[in-house]
């Protein structure tokens, strides 16, 4: 029993360290986002939020991880914006988004679904989390719009 639980947790961890759950970028660190672009993100992430229907919190952080802009999702859980930015603080430290993890809980460090790199002249200005349904389809909106 007791290495069925183990096997079940290295498939776990080896899931979330493999290529599968979005490789390491090798792009350095650029200026950290402006207000205005973090703005851009969010209103792409609140866009996608409201055509899909769900709460859509999230949290746009800059290449230190400090909080940019943050907006609490209608209906959102109580702790939606811790979650959204620990999934943003865990991108940016591990240069990783972590889209591919959807459906997966959030950890102590936001390695669920729902955290992406924010890219602008092939450098990394920030990262934005998101939290509340669909978190990987809100993230790669706001992902998108950094560029």
């Amino acid at each position: 029993m007791k290495t069925t639980a183990f096997a079940g947790a290295l498939a776990v961890l080896a899931l979330m360290t493999s290529g599968a759950a979005s490789a390491q970028s090798s792009a350095p660190y650029g200026a950290p986002i402006s207000l205005e672009s973090a703005k851009a993100v969010g209103a792409a992430v609140h866009a996608e939020a409201v055509k899909r229907k769900v709460p859509g919190t999230f949290a746009v952080v800059d290449i230190l991880g400090e909080m940019v802009v943050v907006d609490r999702g209608m209906d959102a859980s109580n702790g939606a914006v811790d979650i959204a930015l620990a999934k943003a603080r865990s991108a940016i430290k591990y240069k990783k988004a972590n889209l591919a993890l959807e459906g997966f809980p959030a950890g102590l460090d936001g390695m669920g679904a729902g955290g992406a790199l924010l890219m602008s002249g092939g450098k990394i200005v920030g990262a934005i989390g998101v939290s509340g349904g669909a978190e990987g389809a809100l993230a790669q909106a706001g992902a998108a719009a950094s560029k």
